[in-house]
């Protein structure tokens, strides 16, 4: 998900480990790399990054249906190359920085 040159900043892949063979699926709604990345309940989030500028954006893509939904930003702050972990099903982001300093900010999101 994602990339750090024009072309690639949109890219969606699937890899099939069964068949070991790549596609391409919908691309995100929102151009950015360094962005952070986690999977609960079958879902895919993107979240943070940069492209033209930081974002604080948090996207759901479903594989299911190929489908991208917009969610709640992140509270604080803008920031790419930031850390992802889940942990009972909720999603939490650590550091990063916002183009101008590191970051030590840890913040929570629950899908559910």
């Amino acid at each position: 998900i994602g990339g750090d040159s024009p072309n690639e900043d949109l890219r969606v892949e699937e890899y099939d480990p069964a068949t070991d063979t790549w596609c391409v699926k919908t691309s995100t709604p929102t151009e950015r790399a360094y962005l952070g990345v986690a999977a609960v309940n079958w879902k895919i989030y993107s979240m943070g990054g940069i492209g033209m500028t930081y974002y604080s954006t948090l996207e759901e893509y479903d594989p299911a249906t190929d489908t991208w939904t917009t969610k709640i930003s992140m509270p604080t702050t803008y920031r790419s190359q930031l850390a992802v972990g889940v942990v009972n099903d909720k999603i939490y982001v650590i550091g990063g920085e916002d183009g101008s300093e590191s970051l030590s900010l840890v913040e929570e999101y629950e899908p559910n």
